[in-house]
């Protein structure tokens, strides 16, 4: 028989391959998971090996927390790195400073990280405080936006308020009503003059005079 001293045992390696496990409150730097299930508490070991499991976790101060093909929740992590890939997450109140997410879906609040690319992804953030926050082929609904740069591309985004003061220091004139036949993108004078002139007869075009 195994003995049971092996549960609670203070030791610094405690693999474990084809279990069941639960851990919560542990207090080891590196948790990876490899194809199991275990039921740990309390442990103060310092290596945990498992891999391809399902993971429940709760307060824990690891700096290194990796997680593959899984579903994972957790709540008030104070780890600096969690990456996760084709999972779903849902995290709220964390302070890492990276937070890499690829083909997932996330529903951060009140996220203090620095750098949060996302690519293919729905995301909606409220009260963001990061720095630079690119968003590609996404939806995007944001509010209360504290970052300096926010760059969107090929998304729906919607920008209520134009100011017309704020056209003419970019270069662009007020607005002229527009004749008709010509195109609604044809209303300053610098494309007026470019691309929207009426149409002269054929023996008068300059295309049609080198010809």
């Amino acid at each position: 028989c195994r003995p049971r001293s092996l549960l609670l045992s203070p030791n610094l390696v405690t693999p474990t391959v084809k279990s069941h496990q639960r851990q919560s409150h542990s207090d080891g730097q590196v948790t990876p998971m490899v194809k199991s299930h275990q039921w740990q508490s309390h442990s103060a070991g310092q290596v945990t090996p498992t891999v391809r499991s399902h993971r429940l976790s709760g307060h824990t101060n690891g700096k290194v927390i990796p997680t593959a093909k899984s579903q994972r929740r957790s709540s008030h992590t104070n780890g600096k790195v969690t990456a996760m890939a084709k999972s779903q997450r849902r995290s709220s109140h964390t302070n890492g400073k990276v937070t890499a997410m690829a083909k997932s879906q996330r529903r951060s609040s009140h996220s203090d990280g620095k750098v949060t690319p996302m690519a293919k992804s729905q995301r909606r953030s409220s009260h963001t405080d990061c720095q630079v926050t690119p968003t590609i082929k996404s939806h995007r609904l944001s509010s209360h936006t504290d970052g300096q740069v926010t760059p969107t591309v090929k998304s729906h985004q919607w920008e209520p308020r134009a100011d017309a003061q704020a056209m003419e220091k970019r270069g662009h004139a007020p607005r002229l009503p527009a004749l008709p036949g010509a195109p609604l993108k044809c209303r300053t004078p610098r494309f007026w003059e470019q691309r929207c002139s009426p149409p002269l007869p054929l023996q008068l075009s300059p295309l049609h005079q080198h010809s």
